[in-house]
């Protein structure tokens, strides 16, 4: 089976540390979406500096405060349409305009919707997802570009989990995940080999 007939969908893309790319240096992508069409990824560990609050404010929401509580990530989520907003979260009993199930765990929603349910919403309430974070843009590759990237020995692929999407702090993420993949960064070669 070639790299091209895997999906990459809901595994983690890890830059490898001789990444030079401003942008993706250090980064750690969720695959939402790949096929011969291409790939959609949301990076999830690059914080934006920006609390949900202030995006609330931006989009004329009322601040919630049980959303504070939930300490929600905003992230730079890549550098494609960067002023669009995307809640990667758990399924939940709410219907929104646009979303995507990327996984039997997880949908990516890109709809103004879902911040509204956030800003009205009571974490009491069962229509809210129990894990989200918001991401402002995405990674997108296009046909072939991420399996001759990875051929190249730009990134590591491996399974996502709950704790380093919902729990872990966004800047500890590209560290942890190496520790979980067994592997220490320092001792990797330009060439991706340990």
């Amino acid at each position: 089976m070639t790299q091209h007939s895997l999906s990459l969908r809901n595994k983690l893309l890890v830059a490898l540390p001789s990444m030079s790319d401003g942008f993706f240096a250090k980064s750690i992508t969720y695959i939402c979406d790949h096929s011969e069409e291409g790939t959609m990824g949301i990076v999830i560990n690059q914080p934006l500096g920006i609390n949900l609050p202030e995006i609330f404010k931006q989009l004329n929401l009322p601040d919630a405060t049980t959303v504070v509580k939930r300490n929600i990530n905003v992230l730079k989520g890549g550098p494609v349409k960067s002023e669009r907003g995307f809640l990667l979260h758990t399924h939940c009993d709410q219907e929104w305009q646009s979303s995507m199930q990327v996984s039997d765990e997880l949908t990516l929603t890109a709809s103004k919707d879902a911040l509204e349910s956030l800003a009205l919403g009571d974490d009491s309430e069962s229509t809210l997802p129990e894990h989200c974070l918001l991401a402002l843009g995405f990674a997108g590759w296009a046909p072939e570009q991420l399996e001759q990237e990875i051929k190249e020995g730009c990134w590591l692929i491996t399974d996502a989990d709950f704790d380093t999407l919902f729990h872990c702090m966004p800047s500890e993420r590209w560290s942890k995940t190496y520790q979980k993949m067994g592997l220490d960064p320092n001792l990797i070669t330009a060439g991706g080999n340990a």
